[in-house]
């Protein structure tokens, strides 16, 4: 289990920091302005990396939610033919959700995708405005 889940963190890491290196790219003219008239590499930092939270507050609130969406359909589907196929009892529920669980999902989900754009957003910020200006 341990493996799936740090595979799933290392492949949803890779796509902010893809998301994020695409978004650096498309938008060096925008940087270049912003630099030109006054923007703070802090200010870049920051502007890209609650691009980073937003996506990641995305990723984990969809995560949880389809969590939920599958365990609820496993526990009414799942149940039932569970019951028939094996004469089993009656089982109350098969699965079991856990609220500390799905929170630490999203606060996982934040901090990969933080940590993620670290690089990107640090790039970004460290552009020449007027090698950015001249680019595109």
């Amino acid at each position: 289990m341990l493996f799936f889940s740090s595979i799933s963190l290392l492949v949803g890491g890779l796509m902010v920091v893809n998301t994020m290196v695409v978004s650096v790219y498309e938008r060096t003219r925008e940087i270049g302005i912003s630099k030109a008239i006054g923007a703070s590499e802090s200010d870049i930092l920051r502007m890209f990396l609650a691009e980073c939270l937003f996506i990641g507050a995305l990723g984990g609130v969809l995560g949880d939610f389809l969590g939920v969406l599958f365990s609820t359909f496993i526990d009414k589907i799942g149940r039932a033919l569970l019951m028939s196929r094996l004469d089993v009892g009656n089982i109350e529920h098969l699965t079991a959700l856990n609220f500390e669980i799905l929170g630490a999902g999203i606060l996982i989900s934040l901090l990969v995708s933080v940590v993620s754009g670290l690089y990107p957003a640090w790039r970004a910020s460290k552009l020449d405005p007027v090698s950015a200006l001249r680019q595109l």
